[in-house]
């Protein structure tokens, strides 16, 4: 039986390897989390339409960005582990590995932002910001979302109190738009055409699909699947598809999640495209089939977007750093 340091600490020390424990683990939190956000937004009666959804959007991108900051530290904090020779510690002492990258990370914030309150407390943040570590990402990103939904929805009834009409979506979006903003300052962008083509595969694949559910709508009961609500989350689940197809098929890179890297071994990485629409059309369809809370429905459905953009988005942000981040 797989030992705790297997399960949970090599993983986080090879920068975000997925295995069947901490797969598990992190598949209990996202339905605890997803069942106690409804609740709590139910019991404020917050309507989850576009709005909401627009709220969220910031966010993922926020969240990806900074994720890519952390891998682009990772691979500094290393390089300098391997020139001064301790390299076996950073890979063998996960509070040594994360030290150093908050070091890489913060000399990094520094040089855009010169405040070293502000650059501590953001590279202290980023040197945790990895998924298997108790999907420690997705949780500091609901703490973020959710704070400023919080202080964003009082501030809202506050100023309409007061005549002054200002959703809380519109406040929400502002921290993480700025704080993306400073991400993309910290990356080193230097790859355009990769993205491109992996933005071009994903409209493909996203065109065959609903090309075939079109043709197919009348035999198979499909017609709700071409909502552009649902082709969208379609897209963005060919969008981790499609980025994570090019890299490792051309780049050299490995699959993180255990189920996945089982099928690409065993078939190869084009089985993604396969694998996508098998299990997120059926989602929809059923969810879609379900009219008694329309609420929670919409809420469903953007968390399976989340599942699909996070990893799509952090991937095509990835490839666009490009140098062996």
């Amino acid at each position: 039986m797989p030992s705790f340091e297997e399960l949970f600490v090599e993983p986080v020390l090879r920068n975000g390897f997925f295995n069947e424990g901490n797969t598990a683990l992190f598949a209990v939190i996202l339905i605890a989390a997803v069942y106690i956000v409804y609740r709590l937004l139910a019991k404020l009666h917050v309507p989850i339409d576009r709005h909401f959804a627009i709220a969220v959007i910031p966010y993922i991108i926020w969240a990806t960005s900074f994720r890519v900051l952390r891998d682009l530290s990772v691979k500094t904090a290393r390089m300098a582990a391997e020139q001064t020779g301790s390299i076996g510690r950073f890979n063998s002492d996960i509070f040594y590995q994360f030290s150093q990258i908050q070091q890489a990370s913060m000399e990094r914030v520094l040089g855009v932002v010169p405040h070293n309150g502000f650059a501590d407390f953001y590279s202290s943040i980023n040197a945790i910001f990895l998924t298997p570590l108790g999907g420690m990402s997705y949780i500091v990103t609901f703490i973020f979302a959710f704070s400023l939904f919080l202080f964003s929805f009082a501030l809202s009834k506050m100023l309409r109190k007061r005549g002054l009409k200002m959703e809380y979506w519109k406040l929400m979006i502002i921290p993480p738009l700025a704080l993306s903003a400073l991400n993309f300052a910290l990356l080193p962008i230097t790859e355009l055409f990769i993205p491109l083509l992996i933005l071009g595969m994903t409209a493909l694949a996203t065109g065959i699909t609903y090309s075939l559910i079109f043709l197919l709508r009348k035999k198979i009961s499909t017609s709700s699947l071409l909502d552009w609500r649902n082709q969208g989350i379609m897209a963005a689940h060919f969008l981790d598809a499609s980025a994570t197809y090019f890299a490792i098929k051309f780049l050299g890179y490995g699959e993180q999640h255990f189920l996945p890297r089982f099928l690409f071994e065993a078939v190869g990485p084009w089985a993604f495209f396969l694998l996508k629409p098998a299990v997120v059309l059926p989602a929809l369809w059923v969810i879609d089939r379900d009219k008694s809370d329309r609420d929670f429905s919409n809420f469903l459905k953007i968390a399976i977007f989340i599942l699909g953009a996070s990893p799509g988005l952090r991937s095509l942000i990835r490839l666009a750093v490009g140098g062996g981040v």
